[in-house]
């Protein structure tokens, strides 16, 4: 699972990275050795992101930008990597179901 869950935060970063045309470079692990080390990196991992989001602009929403050969605007590529994002959000789930965790959150957190 800490894999997955690696791979989920690398692949967003990679799409706002190509978003906000900057050079994509990576820290992630290979692999987490515990909880507590997939969740630093998840935290640290986390801040980055939110760190970057706040550097966009409208103009890379707007921009045309090509990844593996396919061309969207940032705004839908941003939009492809949630849906990525959700993808395989629901495996984690659906594995730590599988080891017998029964309780997870939810998506939205309603006040």
């Amino acid at each position: 699972m800490s894999a997955l869950v690696i791979h989920i935060t690398v692949s967003f970063d990679l799409f706002l990275a190509k978003v906000q045309n900057n050079p994509f470079t990576s820290s992630a692990p290979m692999d987490a050795h515990s909880m507590d080390e997939l969740r630093s990196y998840f935290n640290q991992a986390t801040e980055k992101t939110l760190q970057s989001f706040q550097g966009l602009s409208a103009e890379n929403l707007g921009m045309t930008i090509e990844i593996n050969e396919m061309e969207d605007t940032g705004a839908n590529w941003l939009s492809t990597a949630i849906d990525h994002e959700i993808h395989h959000k629901g495996q984690v789930f659906t594995y730590a179901r599988i080891v017998g965790v029964d309780s997870l959150p939810f998506f939205i957190t309603k006040p």
